[in-house]
């Protein structure tokens, strides 16, 4: 959580379209990972963004360059295709948010 803190001070991770992808590298990280979070309700972000949706990625020291960037190019590009926000706004199954990330950033 500190060097998502840490990144997160340095710029915000606010991205448009109400998503932010907060990520931070650190050797406590013995897998990489990623959270996805939709929240009831829009937060403020920053002072410019509104954000309802969330990733969080998780990558060691280790693999940070090219993992890191891997998974925030293949997010990136999935939350500037329509379907891919409509979908994830209209499930509520955990099992269908899993397949719909799964299609999108594989």
């Amino acid at each position: 959580m500190a060097a998502l803190k840490e990144r997160e001070e340095s710029y915000p991770t606010s991205v448009g379209y109400s998503f932010a992808i907060p990520h931070g590298k650190c050797n406590s990280v013995s897998e990489s990972g990623i959270a996805f979070a939709r929240l009831t309700n829009e937060i403020e972000w920053d002072e410019d963004e509104e954000v309802k949706y969330v990733f969080m990625i998780a990558v060691s020291e280790e693999n940070a360059s090219n993992e890191h960037l891997e998974i925030l190019i293949k997010l990136s590009k999935s939350i500037l295709d329509d379907e891919f926000r409509e979908k994830l706004e209209k499930t509520n199954s955990k099992s269908d948010i899993l397949e719909i990330l799964n299609r999108y950033t594989a």
